[in-house]
């Protein structure tokens, strides 16, 4: 993993990202892709609310959803002549290679691949893996996208490590039928970034240690494991899940992330709260341009139930009491209007 001279960050960091000081982080190669640092447990936590209610159905849908979505982002990759020469015979094994690394930088774990046979499958190790349903999406969605076919993915996990294994099968693709996810509007920027001059990733990310063998990204102040996740794609799953049983899965989402903004940001004092929103808008959750003891406004929310959640937990470890927050959402922009429970 090549790092910077100056900050140390892993370089690929500023190649394939961009953080904008409006509470955004993009993809270099297309600015509709946009991506959030979240913490490991928090997507943990999402997940078994979600089993809670589906049961291990839960994993099979997520998996597909991710899948869907990987695929696609994949294939705007690996259009024109470079698809062409990444597919052949000779590139196929090197994308597979870069991909292993882009997942370590990413947090999602240490990937080794195990075994692959073109066109029919391929078999990994994932030590420290982020969350298994998720990463099978997106081992079988870039499967998908380089080999043009069809595939199923299945896992067993043994202590810290779990052996994807990714096969093709015949079916109908369903990818013409995919819900799409339709990113809101989004507003400027307001906030000026301080820039690492060797990379240009923002000096806040510093604060975060990659471990390459293990393949996960520390808070070195928190010691809280992160991962750098496309928002369009948890956006979207959570869009499938909800066409498949309904809005609850919404109620779920939100009362997950309170109840993990409640715990983290206990002890939180009101000075410390520009601190919070400041981390907040670089990790790509939007962007907080009004706050008081009973109102917050943020431009670029990243999702409105993780959002809701998050600032109702906040406002409830700040205020020692249950909060419970009235909400307003417009074009690119959601309000709060603290209330008690």
């Amino acid at each position: 993993m090549k790092r910077c001279a100056e900050c140390s960050l892993p370089m690929v960091l500023g190649r394939d990202q961009q953080w904008h000081g409006n509470g955004l982080i993009t993809t270099s190669k297309d600015e509709k892709f946009r991506m959030v640092v979240l913490e490991v447990e928090l997507v943990r936590s999402i997940l078994a609310g979600m089993r809670g209610m589906l049961g291990d159905y839960t994993d099979n849908l997520v998996m597909h959803g991710k899948r869907k979505y990987v695929r696609r982002y994949v294939d705007g990759l690996l259009s024109g002549p470079l698809g062409l020469l990444v597919r052949s015979r000779l590139g196929t094994r090197k994308v597979y290679e870069n991909l292993v690394s882009t997942g370590a930088t990413l947090g999602y774990g240490y990937i080794e691949i195990m075994d692959y046979e073109r066109k029919k499958g391929i078999t990994g190790l994932v030590k420290n893996c982020y969350a298994e349903p998720l990463f099978a999406g997106d081992v079988s969605g870039a499967f998908e996208s380089v080999e043009r076919v069809l595939t199923n993915c299945s896992w067993e996990t043994e202590g810290d490590a779990s052996t994807f294994i990714v096969t093709t099968e015949e079916r109908e693709d369903e990818m013409k039928e995919r819900m799409e996810y339709e990113p809101p509007k989004e507003l400027p920027s307001t906030r000026t970034l301080e820039r690492c001059s060797g990379c240009g990733v923002p000096t806040g990310m510093a604060r975060y240690k990659w471990i390459e063998k293990q393949g996960i990204i520390l808070d070195s102040i928190t010691n809280t494991r992160v991962c750098i996740m496309g928002l369009n794609d948890l956006n979207a799953i959570f869009h499938e899940v909800e066409n498949a049983v309904g809005d609850e899965i919404n109620t779920v989402v939100y009362k997950v992330s309170k109840e993990f903004a409640m715990d983290i940001y206990k002890g939180v004092k009101k000075e410390e709260l520009d601190n919070v929103f400041d981390l907040w808008a670089l990790h790509g959750l939007g962007n907080v341009v009004e706050h008081s003891e009973k109102h917050l406004k943020m431009d670029n929310p990243y999702n409105p139930d993780l959002i809701r959640g998050r600032v109702e937990g906040l406002y409830s470890a700040l205020m020692g009491k249950d909060i419970i927050a009235d909400q307003k959402l417009n074009e690119g922009v959601i309000e709060f209007t603290m209330g008690g429970a």
